[in-house]
């Protein structure tokens, strides 16, 4: 994931799941350092290798150039191409976090470049971590992740981590369920059918999306093909509904609270409170009503990257539980949630996207 402070040639980047240090070495070519636990570096260099095969029919979707690599010890490293020094979200955010004019024009070239790599691999074969990625992996986060209780437990202003997750929520004024009793409501609403598999990215958020230097499609960084040691039974494959998930909880949440965050604005987006047994979430207004337009119109916009057979009557459930996935597990990030308003806005939008799958 892309973004940081700069120096002369060497700039040091926000690091995502499983890196442990992450550079942007201005050069010809460019490069990208990358360093991380050894399991974790050498997935990624087999998922590159694999990712060539599996996209063939997308010529607009590509992959980073592995140049070279260590990944015998503990502690690997890889140096790869680097590509533009921008990602598709400066495309569709400006500098203040606003969305952009043409934002849905740009998410709608991007979806229709990775729609051939959903409908040419798709299986018969199902997702054995369809169910743990819907229900398992957010409830465990919400009840005994320890991580994500660590972290919370330092964030000044924070109420106990227990009596948040057991509290019913009220967002400007709506009032919504708690977050386990809102799961509990999108998992009964399903038919039991188990999602498909396909070839995935597995962490398609939008500073994981890079303009390609080469063509008009994009450059594709920091896949993830594990999750707390569970992987696929079909390596590098899932459900495309998740992938669509990551792009749409990424244009509707977390580019926007990156970008005040990384600007100290997010404290003015937010406010939270604990009246007895209900949590209270103030989101600036305005914030509020941009977010809302952009995961309606970003709902619409990746379905179009999916096959038809996917979108039946359970598949919305699944995109928004999927979502809501996402945004929980960002709360264990010591760097990225470090001050309440960050912790706020992203657990508001976690139960934002778990009120659409419930109702």
């Amino acid at each position: 994931m892309r973004n940081g402070g700069s120096a002369p040639n060497l700039r040091r980047l926000t690091s995502g799941t499983g890196s442990l240090a992450l550079f942007y070495v201005s050069a010809e070519p460019s490069v990208v350092i990358k360093i991380g636990a050894n399991d974790v570096m050498r997935e990624e260099t087999e998922f590159f290798e694999a990712a060539r095969v599996f996209t063939k029919s997308a010529p607009l979707i590509d992959f980073p150039v592995i140049y070279c690599r260590s990944v015998d010890r503990s502690i690997g490293w890889f140096a790869m191409e680097a590509g533009k020094d921008v990602t598709i979200e400066n495309d569709l955010y400006d500098d203040k976090g606003e969305l952009r004019d043409g934002w849905v024009e740009t998410l709608n070239r991007f979806a229709d470049c990775m729609s051939p790599v959903y409908r040419d691999t798709l299986t018969t074969e199902a997702w054995n971590l369809d169910r743990y990625h819907l229900e398992g992996r957010t409830r465990a986060l919400l009840t005994d992740n320890q991580a994500m209780r660590i972290n919370a437990a330092r964030i000044a202003g924070l109420p106990p981590f227990t009596d948040i997750v057991n509290s019913r929520v009220a967002i400007n004024g709506r009032a919504l369920g708690s977050p386990l009793g809102m799961l509990d409501e999108a998992v009964s609403r399903m038919r039991g059918t188990t999602a498909p598999c396909s070839f995935i990215h597995g962490d398609l958020q939008l500073r994981n999306v890079i303009p390609s230097e080469q063509h008009e499609g994009f450059l594709l960084i920091d896949p993830r093909a594990s999750w707390e040691g569970k992987a696929p039974h079909v390596a590098f494959h899932g459900s495309p509904l998740y992938d669509a998930a990551n792009v749409l909880h990424s244009v509707a949440g977390l580019s926007p609270i990156l970008i005040k965050k990384e600007r100290n604005q997010a404290a003015a987006l937010s406010a939270l409170s604990l009246d007895r047994s209900r949590l209270v979430l103030d989101l600036d207004d305005r914030y509020f009503a941009s977010t809302d337009a952009a995961i309606e119109m970003a709902e619409e916009c990746v379905a179009t990257m999916l096959p038809a057979s996917l979108l039946d009557h359970d598949w919305r459930i699944r995109f928004y539980l999927y979502a809501a996935n996402s945004c929980f597990g960002w709360l264990r990030s010591q760097t990225v949630v470090s001050e309440l308003a960050t912790w706020a806005l992203i657990y508001a939008t976690g139960i934002r996207m778990l009120g659409r799958a419930a109702r």
